[in-house]
């Protein structure tokens, strides 16, 4: 038994590797649900700095008891935790949000993050717990290690397949959360597959930080890889996630934090991620001309380049620029397919445009809010997942429009979202970027 409990949770820790205190995932669906039916949704936010972890889980766990009232219990928790302040008992982390003996434990996924938004402030070490009290919705938690669809059941499969199709806003709606371990590099081919199957299908989250586990008491990394959370059991690989199935409605926007500049072109020869011709043209020529006609200003800051796929120039989402050929004149870029037909653009990295960009599209986005979100700003829980090298004002740019709206953000290694230009629902793995889920009752 690790040393850093105290005696009394120590008994917990044992009752909860029994399995004596807490419910399986899909009984606390059902049983919290029908226990609930009339009851509205509710979000709570917490987070703590104390410097034990299992104090702080403790200290979150209150803080949203109190949050969500009396008689509300949690159905899903998104729990994250700075690897550089608990990383030597990264594994513990998850159980203390499983062990209360009142109700059926939540549904629990979560990670090791770079630093957590909190206190209005970026990069701060502690732990940050979101949870949600959403009678009437349904929950399927999973982990994977591949790029296969997750191990649902066929009547799961089926009820999500159903609900895609004819999703609205008055029907039975789904919406995804994901979280993976920064060297499962093929996420962005499962984040397809799912979105493959399920199109309609809004999907936020992003990439944990590497070297999660802390330090071996005589020294040295305990592991190079990251950690995320899946109910009592803690990963070193593969992705968690949850599928949320009801009359829910999940809104995903993102802003990748690059400007788009100068004109576009039509990708017209290519070959995995190289690009042979734009318009017909030699691609290092077109982008050549691209980078001379930028003003003096744009041509010092770091340079993208934005794919559109769809061929309708309407959003983009940005990459880097792996290599120019010279001999070819080809343009590699750092993704795995560019087909024929993609439109392209320059983007250039502008922190700013990018802040006043994500405002205005949260100030528009609160402006069409059904008021009775609006008057009661519990029912919106916000989910924010951010690149460690912006600068971070998610949490005051949410709370400038709507006030007291639950929040929790952190910094990833990667975010999973829509592309940039408003409420989308195809998600993509971003560099760079701010991405927000924003969870509300239909």
């Amino acid at each position: 038994m690790p040393r850093w409990l105290s005696p009394s949770k120590q008994k917990v820790l044992k009752a909860l590797l029994k399995g004596s205190v807490f419910l399986p995932y899909h009984a606390a669906s059902e049983t919290l649900s029908s226990l609930s039916q009339n009851s509205k949704f509710r979000f709570g936010a917490a987070y703590s700095s104390k410097p034990l972890l299992s104090t702080a889980v403790v200290d979150c766990v209150n803080a949203i008891k109190t949050q969500l009232g009396p008689g509300r219990h949690p159905h899903f928790c998104q729990l994250l935790v700075t690897a550089e302040a608990h990383g030597t008992h990264i594994e513990y982390a998850p159980l203390e949000c499983l062990s209360s003996k009142e109700a059926a434990a939540p549904v629990v996924i979560g990670g090791a993050v770079q630093g957590l938004l909190a206190n209005e402030s970026s990069n701060v070490a502690g732990v940050s717990l979101f949870a949600a009290h959403m009678p009437g919705v349904e929950f399927m938690p999973f982990h994977v290690k591949s790029t296969s669809l997750p191990e649902l059941t066929a009547a799961q499969w089926d009820s999500l397949l159903q609900s895609s199709m004819s999703s609205q806003d008055n029907h039975c709606n789904v919406a995804a959360v994901l979280l993976s371990e920064p060297h499962f590099t093929q996420v962005d081919e499962l984040i397809s597959r799912i979105q493959g199957v399920l199109p309609s299908t809004p999907l936020v989250g992003g990439v944990t930080q590497p070297n999660a586990w802390g330090v071996n008491p005589w020294g040295g990394q305990r592991s190079l890889r990251g950690a995320v959370f899946l109910n009592q059991r803690t990963y070193d690989e593969g992705a968690v996630g949850c599928f949320m199935q009801g009359r829910l409605k999940m809104d995903a926007m993102c802003d990748q934090g690059c400007r788009p500049v100068g004109e576009a072109a039509t990708v017209t020869s290519s070959h995995r991620g190289t690009i042979m011709q734009l318009d017909h043209q030699t691609a290092l020529l077109v982008v050549r001309q691209m980078f001379q006609s930028l003003s003096d200003k744009d041509r010092e800051l770091q340079i993208q380049i934005g794919l559109n796929t769809a061929g309708n120039g309407n959003s983009f989402v940005t990459r880097s620029i792996s290599s120019f050929n010279p001999h070819d004149q080809t343009v590699q870029v750092a993704v795995s397919d560019v087909p024929e037909g993609s439109v392209v653009q320059l983007h250039v990295r502008d922190p700013q445009w990018a802040q006043n960009n994500i405002l205005k599209q949260l100030r528009g986005y609160v402006a069409r809010l059904p008021e009775g979100i609006k008057s009661n700003p519990q029912q919106l829980g916000s989910l924010s997942y951010s690149c460690g090298t912006l600068a971070h004002e998610e949490e005051r740019m949410l709370h400038e429009a709507v006030p007291k709206s639950p929040f929790q953000g952190a910094q990833f290694q990667g975010e999973f979202g829509p592309a940039s230009g408003g409420l989308q629902t195809k998600s993509f793995l971003h560099s760079y970027s701010s991405t927000f889920g924003l969870i509300r009752p239909v």
